[in-house]
């Protein structure tokens, strides 16, 4: 468009009016966006991270908003979704009423927050029915460092879950 057909003009903005009605995403409509993830085919597994910075991915998909704290929803297909959240996402997400049953992982509570309930991570995620040798489709990221009880380079539990075993599928 040439610069010479360009002007400005003074509009005003149309008359919205208040809302009337709270939009709400249904329960169903959790349970058939994490069907359709599990209908692709192409893992055995989901495992969605989220925090304050990276909270789409699982608010698409069950709702919970981590806006306090770290979560991850581990999908199994056959199984209902669990959602692991720290001491202050335990409430929350009781109020959320997501497609997924809660379990406290405090390795995402914040500083300074108790750990007197701590489990390890891969025993956490075998009790959610991760196997050796599945497929994991992992959607978002997180590093874990020495004694955040993750996937640390010294564990002594089996490697059924350790760290690459997690990440490999999930590079091309």
């Amino acid at each position: 468009m040439p610069v010479a057909s360009v002007a400005q003009k003074t509009v005003s903005l149309p008359e919205f009016g208040e809302p009337t009605v709270m939009p709400l995403v249904t329960r169903a409509t959790y349970e058939a966006r994490i069907a359709a993830l599990v209908a692709l085919g192409r893992f055995d597994v989901f495992v969605v991270y989220g925090d304050r910075e990276h909270a789409a991915n699982v608010a698409y998909l069950c709702g919970y908003d981590p806006r306090f704290e770290e979560t991850l929803l581990v999908i199994v297909p056959g199984k209902p979704p669990k959602l692991l959240v720290g001491n202050e996402g335990w409430g929350y997400a009781e109020i959320c009423d997501g497609p997924y049953e809660r379990v406290l992982y405090q390795t995402f509570s914040l500083p300074a927050q108790p750990r007197d309930r701590l489990q390890a991570l891969a025993d956490i995620l075998v009790d959610c029915g991760l196997k050796a040798r599945q497929r994991i489709g992992a959607i978002g990221w997180k590093p874990f460092g020495p004694g955040d009880a993750g996937f640390g380079e010294n564990d002594a539990r089996p490697a059924v879950l350790h760290r690459r075993h997690v990440a490999q599928p999930c590079r091309r």
